[in-house]
């Protein structure tokens, strides 16, 4: 997994977006800094309380896995691209529905 600045916009993606269209909800989430951000999106590789939710198409036919991880009692939904990049992560009050390890998508290791 890979995080970069990305770009800001209703369209961007990567760290800009994230920070940019979903501030107030990750401070809400007690997500106040940029370092907690980033130790959380590192953190998710070895999380044993992360969860596959699911794989998302866009319009352009590009897949992405979504995975949910439970922070400060709120759960962070991140969108990761097929070759790894962060999209995008914002908290939800959604619970999620585990997935069966044999509906883990073969490219993304079980975490």
């Amino acid at each position: 997994m890979f995080l970069e600045a990305g770009k800001r916009g209703i369209n961007g993606s990567g760290f800009n977006h994230i920070l940019e269209r979903h501030e107030k909800e990750l401070f809400d989430a007690e997500i106040k800094t940029d370092y907690e951000l980033v130790t959380i999106l590192s953190g998710i590789i070895t999380s044993k309380e992360a969860v596959f939710l699911g794989v998302a198409t866009d319009a352009s036919k590009r897949s992405s896995s979504i995975y949910a991880i439970t922070i400060n009692n709120k759960q962070l939904n991140i969108v990761i691209a097929s070759n790894g990049y962060i999209i995008t992560a914002y908290p939800t009050t959604k619970q999620p529905s585990i997935v069966d390890d044999d509906e883990q998508p073969s490219q993304w290791m079980h975490i």
